[in-house]
């Protein structure tokens, strides 16, 4: 009887610890699974933007070679926080709008003073935590779907502000309303909800 007792008691601690470490490793995977797919949707952006830098800076390089070195050192900061912010998951509002500004000196290099930004930051809101790159698709539309069309000036203003723990940025731009819009497949758009 004793046999028996100390046997099933064995067996059941036995099945106890794989069922633990069996949840343990499908922690780990499904960890490992979302980090890879926020990897995914933060490159899936980058490769389309960084074709044009280096196709401008290509350009400059003929026309103007100290405005295409200066573009380059830009773009090297902007993919260094891209590549050296990849394995976080947050980071403060600050840097991710300073690496935001990297990107739209970028793109000021080839639209020069058709592109315009403005900032506003209210309060607390430059230290609040928001995903990293999170802003990147959004500042992306509003070049694309404003700077692309528009034969004015096209502003993108920033405005932030937290009020009891809540985050509101809103990014704006002006476009042409004659121009033809761009047709979008959405994904940047996508890519910002999925990482909320």
């Amino acid at each position: 009887v004793y046999y028996m007792v100390f046997l099933q008691l064995y067996y059941a601690i036995k099945i106890t610890d794989n069922n633990e470490e069996r949840l343990r490793n499908e922690e780990k995977l499904l960890r490992l699974s979302r980090e890879t797919e926020l990897k995914a949707l933060k490159w899936q952006i980058n490769p389309h933007f960084l074709f044009n830098s280096l196709n401008s800076a290509n350009y400059l390089t003929q026309t103007n070679p100290a405005k295409a070195s200066e573009m380059l050192v830009v773009l090297s900061e902007y993919l260094r926080y891209s590549l050296k912010r990849n394995d976080s998951d947050t980071n403060t509002l600050s840097d991710e709008i300073s690496n935001c500004r990297r990107y739209l000196d970028i793109e000021k290099f080839r639209f020069g003073d058709k592109l315009q930004a403005e900032f506003v930051f209210e309060g607390n809101a430059m230290n609040a935590s928001v995903p990293v790159m999170i802003l990147q698709p959004i500042y992306e539309n509003a070049v694309k779907h404003g700077v692309y069309e528009s034969f004015d000036p096209v502003i993108i203003s920033t405005n932030a502000m937290l009020v009891d723990g809540l985050l509101t940025i809103v990014v704006e731009n002006n476009y042409e309303p004659d121009g033809l819009p761009q047709k979008g497949t959405g994904t940047g758009l996508r890519n910002v909800d999925d990482q909320l």
